[in-house]
C-alpha cells in the first residue's frame, strides 16, 4: 500500500482536519469502527508531530486553520493508510 503527498498538497477544502486525515481510511477500510478511525487519526497526527497543535480543532476545516495545516493534514492522511515501510 502506498501513501502519496504531492508537491503541492491537496487537502479536501470542505472537510475538517479529522475528515482529511481519515479520508483514505474511509475509502480503503469500509467497515472501520469510529473508535478505530479515531485511534488511527490520532496516531497519524502524532506521527506528523501535529497532535498537540490540532487536537482541539479536529472539526475545523483545513483551510480555516493556520498556514501550513493543509500540507500537514496531507502528510497525516498519507500516514493514516499505513503505507509499507512507514515505520522504517
Amino acid at each position: 500500500m502506498v501513501g502519496m503527498v504531492f508537491q503541492a498538497p491537496n487537502p479536501f477544502p470542505t472537510m475538517s482536519i479529522y475528515e482529511n486525515v481519515a479520508a483514505g481510511l474511509t475509502l480503503n477500510r469500509k467497515g472501520i469502527s469510529k473508535s478505530d478511525k479515531d485511534a488511527v487519526v490520532e496516531r497519524s497526527l502524532r506521527g506528523a508531530h501535529l497532535w498537540e497543535e490540532v487536537k482541539d480543532r479536529l472539526d475545523k476545516q483545513v483551510l480555516s486553520s493556520p498556514a501550513g495545516s493543509s500540507s500537514d493534514s496531507a502528510y497525516s492522511r498519507a500516514i493514516a493508510v499505513e503505507p509499507e515501510g512507514a515505520a522504517d
